[in-house]
């Protein structure tokens, strides 16, 4: 059962990139094999997602102004499928704020920032995390090989989601 979450904010990375450093240690922490010159190629991927308006952008869940967990939009991913094109990806939630739904909460936005850039289909893979992103309304496509053994291809059709309440791009980069 999940506890009370904290307050929290979403926003994109573009608007706060100071913290490219958390993101890029908690994406080596989580994916090592994925970063062979470690934590020098986490912060370059996380720096290359601090756009806006465009792919290759970060929303970021923030509790109490700091950052807590993040998704975000692609336009390549380790995968040689580039018919994939764009991707979810690099999901994490930090450790401690784990169990309280901001994994949901943090794909969903990255979801609905999908469709205010007017992306059709998103696509996304998992090694083991099929049924989450199941509930969340994606489509398993295919096994496929990947780093570290095989993972679950799977798909968003933007016009089958149902958008949280109040989601967008706020002036000043905040999602709500």
């Amino acid at each position: 059962m999940e506890s009370t979450p904290p307050v929290s904010t979403l926003v994109l990375l573009a608007t706060r990139p100071e913290w490219c450093s958390q993101l890029a240690a908690w994406y080596f922490t989580e994916w090592p094999e994925l970063y062979p010159r470690g934590l020098t190629d986490a912060l370059a991927e996380a720096e290359s997602c601090c756009h806006a308006e465009r792919l290759n952008s970060t929303v970021v869940v923030t509790a109490d102004d700091e950052p807590a967990a993040a998704a975000s939009l692609l336009m390549a991913d380790v995968l040689p499928l580039p018919e994939c094109s764009p991707w979810l990806g690099t999901v994490v939630v930090a450790p401690r704020f784990r169990g309280l739904g901001l994994g949901k909460q943090v794909v969903r936005a990255a979801m609905a920032h999908a469709v205010q850039l007017d992306i059709a289909v998103l696509h996304l893979w998992t090694p083991e995390h099929r049924m989450f992103y199941e509930k969340l309304g994606w489509q398993f496509l295919r096994s496929v090989p990947a780093p570290g053994g095989s993972a679950d291809l799977m798909s968003f059709d933007a016009d089958t989601f149902d958008p949280p309440r109040k989601s967008g791009v706020g002036d000043r980069g905040g999602i709500w």
